[in-house]
């Protein structure tokens, strides 16, 4: 049996390598965020307390209740949320409680916005690689049933000696709505000693900074890198031999 090294960048599910590949699949735009809430409230006799209340569209049975606190003149509080399914929508509302003996109840109207906070950002499966610059000689293989297919720097043949070459996402992505952003891959090695596979980021694909590297034989792994830093100019992403 010949032994194949390369570097591959698969869509699909985690797996056990049992053959000479560099793997990166499925990959993940996680995003964890809050939504601050400010409420202007007031009462002739003097309030007691403000609430914020919401609830998730997958559940509306089970609303969430938290004091908001004063500041200046409104009553301030966010909403948290992590690793929602995409396209969940958050109803929310606020009450005020009045100073009276009668401890009155006020509500406001129920308002909601949309998360859409897990995408995948590529997959192969379909074969559609036209938003990746492939470099010299990156392409499509077919790695098992349960992967299905990838991308690899060198289908179906060892890699050349002192070889450098990039996958490259050629737009970036959109983060400027978000709070807060991880991007999430499972990657499995089998190198030659001393060559490493690394995974860089950059905000204006000119300055890359690396994120991640492996090397190694039958190595596997899950990543989480923050890409919190880069909201405001969105992540360009490659992948390089």
């Amino acid at each position: 049996m010949s032994t194949i090294h390369s570097f591959s960048v698969l869509a699909g599910i985690l797996f056990h390598l049992n053959y000479q590949i560099w793997s990166v699949y499925q990959i993940l735009l996680i995003v964890q965020a809050s939504f601050p809430v400010s409420v202007l409230a007031s009462d002739n006799i003097g309030l007691d307390s403000v609430y914020l209340h919401w609830y998730y569209s997958f559940d509306p049975a089970e609303i969430v209740s938290i004091p908001r606190a004063l500041e200046g003149y409104h009553w301030k509080s966010d909403i948290e949320w992590n690793d929602l399914s995409g396209n969940d929508r958050v109803y929310y509302f606020a009450s005020a409680r009045d100073s009276s003996s009668n401890s009155n109840i006020g509500y406001s109207d129920t308002l909601s916005f949309q998360i859409i906070n897990k995408t995948i950002l590529t997959t192969w499966d379909e074969k559609i690689i036209g938003q990746w610059n492939t470099g010299q000689s990156w392409g499509i293989r077919f790695i098992n049933a349960g992967i299905r297919y990838g991308m690899n720097d060198s289908p179906g043949m060892n890699y050349e000696n002192n070889k450098s070459d990039y996958l490259t996402l050629i737009e970036p992505f959109d983060l400027s709505t978000y709070q807060s952003a991880y991007l999430k891959f499972w990657i499995g090695s089998f190198l030659h000693e001393n060559d490493i596979g690394t995974v860089e980021i950059s905000g204006n694909a000119s300055n890359w900074q690396p994120i991640y590297s492996m090397t190694g034989i039958n190595v596997t792994d899950t990543v989480i890198v923050d890409v919190t830093d880069y909201l405001d100019s969105g992540v360009y992403l490659r992948f390089h031999i």
